[in-house]
């Protein structure tokens, strides 16, 4: 009896003892989110599913220190999801070649009808835009023609009247002198019905004797299924609100990740401007001695291929860092953690980041293009097989894109990946001809440099970056590093998604 109760007493205390172990071990992988990331290393233990996760952590009051968490990463069963597609398009992440040959073509052929969400756009309930529009040159009694899907003409309707009172719980804040220009649009649910407001105007009437105009207005009022968005031509942060409201409610959400330390080194490369937000607060960046107006992001490449020439052909990355160093400071909007912002655009917190990543992203990697495209066609193709236009999506959207990857062994990238310059002694600095950076051109391997013509610019090394460049880069890629890592696990945990 008494060798039964020290049993059970030993039982119940290694009980709560590993209960202790376990709660530590939470309040570990909590701080180690909370706290300064330095590195997270992904490494493979026994096959794919299963991962050791390496962190190494440094706060203000103790040396870095390594963790080393093993997680069993199990595949999980592909949910549903409806024939509609929301785009997150992150900056230097392959989006451009992924809009080009995947989302745009799709959009086409399936004949989706976008939101034309912007990043300074919101969409109200009915009225709730008053406060916008108040002021601008609107008349209650413009009618326009309704569209539907078939592009049928309807009864017309009459524009909404202005209410009173401030409906706003969805567009703040309000445009203030000197802020972003705010876009707001009212959608009633009830009819389908986006009213876009006085932004959308009529092409100026011709010139007495002139020719008459070819650009087509767009119907104020548009009363439609919606099941595209945001617009595919700028990036845009994620807004779940609008699943079950404007758009349905389990879109396909599309986006593509990469090494947060390489996308940040090719968002300054390329002059990426501005980040995630909340509509009125996506502001635009200045490029350091780049000016303003048409030609700005050209004029920046080619001050940072200036300076990696200089790097490359003497070995001197002093300019480069100075470049690189101004630009995180001036577009520090732009530069800071981009994977939370355009995940959590209202607030920016790492968690719910992750959260929203978790519950509606079917990631993508670029460092791994094939397999990505293959998933999104499959799940693609399983989600749109009753839509009116699947065989159009099929034939000149999906079909396409795996034959062009045979026949091209791959697919197709539709930037080129370097930079090139002409030897010293072949022609002046004057003739030197550069092509635009890419935004991929961190993560294709480097050709050797061919004998007697070109010259291929050295790649960065942040390792060796002076240690004030080497902290601000860790500061604003340390939340994108969390969300990288649960990425590369979602990954995963997708594989059988497109299958």
């Amino acid at each position: 009896m008494a060798s039964r109760q020290r049993r059970s007493t030993f039982s119940s205390r290694a009980h709560v003892a590993f209960m202790f172990v376990a709660i530590a071990l939470s309040v570990s992988l909590v701080m180690i989110q909370r706290n300064h990331v330095e590195q997270i290393y992904l490494s493979t233990i026994t096959n794919r599913s299963k991962y050791s996760l390496t962190f190494t952590e440094r706060d203000d009051h103790s040396s870095s220190q390594t963790v080393e968490v093993r997680v069993d990463i199990k595949p999980t069963p592909k949910p549903h999801f409806d024939c509609a597609i929301s785009w997150l398009r992150l900056p230097k992440t392959a989006s451009t070649s992924v809009a080009q040959s995947f989302i745009n073509p799709l959009y086409r052929a399936g004949k989706f009808t976008n939101t034309e969400v912007g990043p300074n756009t919101c969409i109200e309930g009915v009225g709730g835009c008053a406060p916008y529009w108040k002021g601008r040159h609107w008349s209650d009694t413009i009618t326009r023609k309704i569209i539907s899907l078939n592009n049928t003409a309807h009864d017309l309707i009459p524009t909404p009247k202005y209410v009173g009172a401030n409906n706003s719980r969805r567009c703040y804040p309000m445009s203030r002198p000197g802020s972003p220009k705010m876009m707001c649009q009212e959608y009633d649910s009830r009819t389908m019905t986006m009213n876009f407001g006085p932004h959308r105007r009529p092409p100026k009437p011709p010139k007495p004797g002139g020719p008459p105009s070819s650009t087509r207005s767009k119907p104020s009022q548009l009363q439609v299924h919606f099941d595209f968005g945001p617009m595919t031509a700028t990036h845009v942060g994620l807004d779940p609100s609008l699943f079950g409201w404007v758009m349905p409610k389990h879109p396909m959400v599309f986006s593509t990740f990469r090494d947060p330390v390489e996308r940040l080194l090719s968002s300054f490369h390329y002059g990426i401007q501005f980040g995630g937000g909340r509509p009125g607060e996506v502001d635009r960046c200045e490029l350091p001695g780049a000016g303003n107006g048409k030609g700005r992001v050209d004029r920046w490449n080619e001050i940072v291929v200036k300076a990696r020439e200089i790097a490359t052909l003497q070995n001197n990355w002093t300019e480069y860092q100075s470049l690189l160093r101004t630009y995180l400071h001036t577009c520090n909007m732009a530069a800071d953690n981009a994977y939370v912002q355009f995940l959590d655009p209202y607030t920016k917190d790492v968690n719910l980041a992750v959260s929203n990543l978790e519950k509606y992203v079917i990631v993508g990697l670029q460092n791994n293009m094939d397999e990505t495209m293959k998933r999104w066609i499959n799940i693609a193709k399983s989600s749109c097989r009753a839509h009116p236009m699947y065989k159009e999506m099929d034939g000149r959207v999906f079909q396409k894109i795996l034959n062009e990857m045979e026949r091209n062994g791959g697919f197709d990238r539709k930037r080129e990946s370097t930079v090139d310059l002409k030897p010293k002694r072949a022609q002046s600095t004057r003739n030197t001809t550069r092509r635009a950076l890419s935004e991929d051109d961190l993560d294709i391997p480097e050709e050797q440099p061919k004998p007697t013509s070109d010259i291929k610019l050295a790649t960065p090394d942040v390792n060796n970056f002076e240690d004030d460049v080497q902290e601000l880069i860790k500061k604003l890629t340390a939340g994108d590093a969390v969300v990288y890592q649960r990425v590369l696990e979602l990954y995963e945990e997708q594989k059988y998604w497109g299958s």
